[in-house]
């Protein structure tokens, strides 16, 4: 949402249907994007899904309603089907957050946090109740031109042969 208030406030986006999908399961987003596509007559550019399992589900009713080339669609998580549907371009891409980062910063930080020594919070969360201390690492956004720098670079996928 930091990426996208600014083009919503200004009107450049607009949201035409926004659903909290049950317990993240693909069969609750299938109903939520054939819901949306119902009403707002097919007229929709883009699916952003809260993971990739949400957001393949969404467009296997898109694939169903023959309008694969004509919705982006955005998941996040880099799972495998994903990853591959990115190569076919049936999904623009996914938000991966390096797993060999993520766990080094979180070991070092139990650690220190172990040893009751200084952690260095880059950052805060508000999640509604209270500002949460955050160490915030930036996501990469996967795209079919960047596979190779990314998750296969990483080792969290091998290139397949």
């Amino acid at each position: 949402m930091n990426v996208l208030a600014p083009l919503i406030r200004s009107g450049d986006i607009r949201i035409q249907y926004d659903q909290w999908t049950k317990n993240w399961q693909p069969k609750e987003a299938a109903k939520g994007m054939e819901e949306a596509l119902r009403i707002n007559h097919h007229q929709i550019d883009a699916v952003i899904a809260a993971n990739d399992a949400t957001a393949y589900a969404a467009m296997q009713v898109i694939k169903q309603q023959g309008m694969t080339k004509k919705i982006a669609v955005i998941g996040q998580d880099a799972d495998a089907v994903n990853i591959q549907a990115i190569q076919q371009g049936t999904q623009l891409a996914t938000v991966y957050k390096p797993v060999k980062k993520l766990s080094s910063v979180a070991a070092k930080t139990a650690v220190s946090m172990a040893k009751k020594q200084k952690v260095d919070i880059t950052d805060s969360i508000d999640n509604g109740k209270n500002n949460i201390p955050s160490i915030l690492l930036e996501p990469i956004l996967v795209t079919k031109k960047n596979i190779q720098n990314t998750v296969v670079k990483d080792g969290f996928y091998q290139e397949d042969k």
